[in-house]
């Protein structure tokens, strides 16, 4: 609840076009790597060997599936195009990264019998912090998976979309690029990206407004439109209220839908 201690930031404003949004892109592009190493981020409950080994178990029947329907060559190297890609959406500090290829490494041996055939995947690691790829590049975990063909790097905005360029080898990925198919973990990743909010309330849907405040009046904006600064992350607080709405139907035709915003 606002109070007379609180400095206005942003007024009532549905939560997909809240600043929350840009604050929170703007933290994780200029931060770097160090909110995890002090741990200002939790990351441990999601980026362990545990998770890892159940994402590579998954992309592992999922490539045997596709090589069941698209085998291998005979002999040679498998080009790049025709590699099963894994991409990781929002990597951070590549710690996932780095566990899932071990992981898959460790399977395809198993797959394959210890024949010393190479994993046809490329995996690449990618966030919409610039700074990502010059820190991966530079780890020495993720260097042997890098001289080995398997690893690279792109900065990709998960919302934004469009073509990955690659740092190690140049190439440009986009739609059509590919032969085969890509596999996309996004761990951590969906609840950072924009969305809205809603409620029904006795059969009419409203919609949820975020008024942003600080407790610190040099939070606020020098002018009208200018961005607000990551710094008054810790001193925000947000007053909800609910909206009348007609953009999503009141009672939708799917059956799950309709008593989810029933209930």
């Amino acid at each position: 609840m606002a109070s007379a201690s609180l400095t206005p930031l942003q007024p009532a404003t549905p939560l997909r076009s809240s600043a929350l949004w840009d604050l929170q892109s703007a933290f994780y592009r200029g931060v770097g790597v160090s909110c995890w190493r002090d741990n200002q981020l939790p990351f441990f409950v999601t980026s362990n060997a545990f998770v890892a080994s159940a994402y590579a178990r998954v992309v592992m029947g999922y490539l045997r599936d596709w090589l069941a329907a698209c085998p291998l060559p005979p002999a040679g190297p498998v080009p790049p195009s025709s590699r099963l890609h894994v991409l990781e959406l929002g990597a951070g500090h590549g710690r996932l990264s780095y566990l899932v290829l071990r992981e898959l490494l460790e399977l395809w041996a198993l797959e394959r019998g210890g024949s010393g055939a190479p994993l046809p995947v490329r995996f690449v690691v990618t966030d919409v912090a610039p700074w990502g790829p010059a820190f991966w590049a530079q780890h020495e975990s993720l260097a042997p998976f890098v001289a080995a063909g398997l690893l690279d790097f792109a900065m990709f905005d998960a919302e934004a979309g469009g073509p990955l360029t690659l740092t190690v080898s140049g190439e440009v990925l986009a739609a059509g690029s590919l032969r085969a198919p890509v596999v996309a973990l996004a761990n951590y990743v969906f609840d950072t990206l924009r969305a809205d909010n809603f409620r029904c309330v006795d059969g009419a849907l409203q919609q949820a407004h975020a008024a942003l405040f600080s407790l610190d009046a040099e939070d606020a904006p020098a002018a009208p439109g200018e961005p607000l600064r990551p710094a008054a992350i810790p001193r925000l607080s947000a007053k909800w209220t609910y909206e009348p709405t007609t953009c999503v139907p009141v009672r939708p035709t799917i059956p799950w839908l309709s008593s989810l915003l029933s209930y």
